[in-house]
């Protein structure tokens, strides 16, 4: 068990625990503490460590299927995007991993996030997270690191065709008044996917409906509105 004497903090504290958890084991699975998994997310997860673990194009296994609406046939498909709510990953993955982000100015250069977007609103958004991160002396956070490896590393991730996580959290500090469509309420605790093989290729139209519906969609306006009178009292209470 790892155990800290010391905060060290959002992004060092959950990036050093996963490179502390696959110094001691090849594969596994990641919750943090506001996720609530059906016993399918397990199985889903046993399933897909074994049958691709010497794929080196698969990185990622996703418990979080956004987007339920999007009609998707198959009982898992490939995806350039790994959300991290209830995931899996092996540790010949995340031996790519950086935490400095040292390689994303010159893949920004080389237009590296064009290889997986032609939309210049989705390019210019992840390009935008990974400015932020890699100007940041002191990193708050861990999880652009991992998907900006997942993109150099032109690593696939596997979705489930349903939802099987529960996101029970509704604020942080990284996140704050909750709609339904950023914390799922609804899993599918019979989720099965029996013995399909599925083509290894990415859907990338899904990642586009993904990055326009999820990413890039508003908070509703009274969401908004009470977020921006939280801003606003929390500076009246520093001024006085």
């Amino acid at each position: 068990m790892l155990k800290r004497e010391e905060n060290v903090g959002c992004g060092l504290g959950v990036s050093g625990g996963i490179t502390w958890f696959f110094e001691n084991e090849p594969m596994g699975i990641i919750l943090e503490d506001d996720c609530v998994p059906t016993p399918a997310f397990f199985a889903f997860c046993a399933e897909m460590l074994l049958r691709y673990q010497d794929d080196e194009r698969v990185m990622h296994i996703s418990g979080t299927r956004w987007n339920e609406e999007y009609p998707i046939e198959q009982p898992y498909f490939f995806t350039a995007i790994g959300h991290i709510w209830g995931w899996a990953t092996w540790r010949r993955a995340w031996q790519q991993y950086d935490y400095q982000m040292a390689t994303w100015p010159a893949d920004k250069r080389t237009n590296l996030i064009r290889q997986f977007f032609s939309n210049r609103r989705h390019i210019q958004y992840w390009e935008t997270c990974f400015d932020t991160v890699y100007d940041q002396t002191e990193k708050h956070t861990w999880d652009y690191q991992w998907q900006y490896t997942l993109f150099r590393s032109g690593g696939l991730s596997i979705t489930p065709q349903k939802n099987l996580i529960q996101n029970i959290g509704t604020e942080g500090v990284h996140d704050s008044g909750s709609d339904a469509f950023r914390h799922r309420r609804t899993a599918h605790p019979d989720f099965q996917i029996g013995g399909a093989q599925i083509n290894t290729k990415r859907h990338p139209d899904f990642d586009a409906y993904n990055m326009s519906n999820y990413f890039l969609r508003k908070d509703p306006l009274w969401i908004r509105l009470v977020r921006r009178v939280k801003k606003i009292s929390t500076r009246h209470s520093v001024a006085h």
